[in-house]
């Protein structure tokens, strides 16, 4: 999951409180995420956030070398190269290893540590982006199998990466996003040693990578470092074009599984493009939408949920561009007794069809708002910077989000909006995404 945060602070949570609106007074505007990152002479984006009281510096690079960017015929490469630098890692103490996660648009490493430590931080960080990494037969080898291993697993062993996969591939069809992003395991066994190289050094480069550092550091050190520890690996490089393929095979709407012991079925709900002035609406409609499914049709038994209640899944902070509705197939009150899968497709019309009728509450609306403005990175409240002080491991995800902001574009391309979402606009959001032909229906089934 591009929009929105230059003006999130005053659209987000200043959502008309009724007609005629007049906007809820959220945090200062001042905050303008992406615009407020500076560029080193190397080409490096970075940004620091102190966080008074904080005891931990966290640590978060996102280098433009992700899924959109596999080449044709080796998709799965940004999947590969994420595991190679990770097995590098884990010759290291836990506590002193980066996390290396790849979505659509970046890679991200990660990590948390002491306030005397970040310097060393980065080093290490400037060292991958130079190409330090070893590449040698042994770590490819074990890189490959792991990946391909861990490929075969999302198709045949672990159901949910399949129809998440799935739904992805369907609503994302003929752009960056359509291509299954764990790869495909012919093109995968196909990449050699030196390509994956070749990739990463053309790619892993500070040029491409935008960095944060949020918690227990002074801002004008860490510019100053930046500049002095991230040396250009020769004449810049233009950014790595996204690419449109999909070479995983047709899109099966249903089929059976051998790890599902009930029918389990999803609802893809398409969501209009980040760049459009439907995107905040349709946000905060799904923030709408996640409310009633987790009160109006989730049912209880004992002060527990049952294990067929309906799961609603929404998450556009590294551009994945729909929501989920999912529900397991077991009959209420017996266990894990599977119904059939008609019954369970019927009981998600039957609920959507209901959500097609509701007329969201100012309350709803005020707090689908709130929850996406957090998301979207609104300056912190004063509660979570306290909590920030409190919890280390909230640090790093507050960095994750300001550099996938970066990344995305979301402050420049919402700027000029009046700084509104009114309710009604909500409202069509909400119809509109509920509509049948922008919902994609899959099924997995039992083997038997």
């Amino acid at each position: 999951m591009t929009s929105a945060c230059t003006f999130a602070a005053a659209s987000l949570l200043v959502v008309a409180a009724a007609p005629p609106a007049r906007a809820q007074e959220g945090p200062p505007a001042a905050d303008l995420v992406a615009a407020t990152f500076a560029t080193a002479s190397n080409g490096l984006r970075y940004r620091a956030v102190e966080v008074a009281g904080a005891t931990h510096v966290g640590i978060v690079a996102a280098v433009r070398a992700g899924t959109w960017h596999d080449p044709a015929g080796r998709t799965g490469m940004a999947h590969l190269a994420a595991t190679h630098v990770g097995l590098t890692q884990e010759e290291r103490p836990i506590e002193d290893r980066w996390s290396v996660r790849y979505t659509g648009p970046a890679t991200l490493y990660s990590i948390t540590c002491r306030p005397g430590e970040w310097k060393a931080k980065l080093d290490e960080l400037a060292g991958f982006l130079a190409g330090g990494l070893p590449f040698d037969d042994d770590h490819f080898a074990r890189a490959r199998a792991r990946t391909l291993r861990q490929i075969d697993d999302c198709l045949n062993v672990l159901p949910g990466p399949l129809l998440f996969e799935t739904a992805r591939r369907a609503v994302a069809a003929g752009t960056p996003g359509g291509k299954q992003s764990f790869g495909v395991a012919d093109e995968v066994a196909a990449i050699g040693r030196d390509e994956l190289q070749d990739w990463f050094g053309a790619r892993v480069r500070p040029e491409h990578t935008t960095l944060a550092l949020v918690g227990a550091v002074d801002p004008a050190e860490v510019a100053d470092y930046c500049e002095a520890a991230f040396r250009a690996k020769g004449p810049r490089t233009p950014p790595a074009a996204y690419t449109v393929h999909d070479s995983a095979g047709p899109i099966v709407a249903e089929r059976r599984h051998p790890r599902v012991g009930a029918p389990f079925v999803t609802v893809a709900i398409k969501a209009p493009p980040q760049d459009s002035v439907d995107w905040l609406p349709f946000v905060i409609a799904m923030g709408v939408v996640k409310l009633r499914c987790a009160t109006t049709f989730t049912s209880y038994r004992g002060g527990e949920a049952q294990a067929g209640f309906p799961f609603f899944w929404f998450d556009y902070r590294h551009g994945d561009g729909f929501a989920l509705i999912n529900r397991r197939g077991v009959a209420e009150g017996e266990g894990d007794v599977p119904r059939d899968a008609a019954a369970v497709r019927s009981e998600l019309h039957a609920m959507i069809k209901r959500l097609r009728t509701i007329a969201p509450s100012l309350g709803e609306i005020a707090a689908a708002a709130k929850e996406a403005a957090t998301v979207l990175l609104l300056p912190p409240w004063p509660g979570q910077l306290e909590a920030m002080t409190r919890t280390p491991a909230l640090l790093m995800p507050r960095a994750e989000l300001l550099v996938m902001a970066d990344v995305l574009g979301w402050s420049a391309k919402l700027a000029a909006d009046v700084g509104r979402v009114p309710v009604a606009d909500v409202q069509r959001a909400l119809a509109e995404a509920l509509a049948d032909d922008n919902l994609h229906w899959f099924t997995l089934l039992p083997e038997q």
